[in-house]
């Protein structure tokens, strides 16, 4: 019995020392989780960071892209109403040999004005404009008239720049 006595406080002590290292090992893992947690939540954290900052820097790269595009095109409109603006004022400066400015309407009309001694004034201008189109307009119905093949013929363009067009009748305008 004594034997047995023995080999009872020795399993007693075992199973002892057995709790003693299972709770010893219980706050270790305990520690664990709370670090583990604590990474995880760092982890979500830079996640969602990241992610807020993707987002910031394609949007940033889209309005740069936009207001770049943008920047342009009124580049583009302007260099376009350059153009415009000269080729109006082309035939008025080649003619008089005059250099170009904002009153060149104004200079242009007072120089035939003296060259004409009044008699060429801005309503005899108007006449002159309107007896050309007036020609062309009867040109072209006459050719009209006497066309066999069926087509039709027109004055187009701008005033003073007018030419007679033809096609087909047939041929719908939209």
């Amino acid at each position: 019995m004594k034997k047995l006595n023995d080999v009872n406080k020795k399993i007693i002590s075992e199973v002892v020392a057995i709790r003693a290292a299972i709770d010893g090992n219980e706050s270790k893992l305990t520690h664990i989780d709370i670090s583990g947690a604590k990474l995880s939540g760092e982890i979500a954290s830079l996640k969602s960071e990241l992610n807020r900052s993707f987002a910031s820097v394609v949007s940033g790269e889209m309005k740069k892209g936009v207001q770049s595009i943008n920047q342009d095109v009124k580049i583009v409109q302007k260099k376009l109403q350059d153009v415009v603006d000269n080729k109006e004022r082309e035939a008025n400066i080649i003619m008089f040999n005059l250099k170009e400015g904002s009153d060149d309407n104004a200079r242009v009309c007072q120089i035939l004005d003296h060259l004409t001694e009044g008699v060429c004034g801005e309503k005899n201008v108007l006449k002159m404009m309107r007896a050309v189109l007036k020609k062309l307009l009867k040109e072209a119905k006459e050719a009209e008239e006497g066309c066999k093949q069926g087509f039709l013929y027109r004055v187009i363009g701008e005033v003073g720049r007018w030419k007679i067009v033809w096609f087909q009748k047939d041929t719908k305008l939209n």
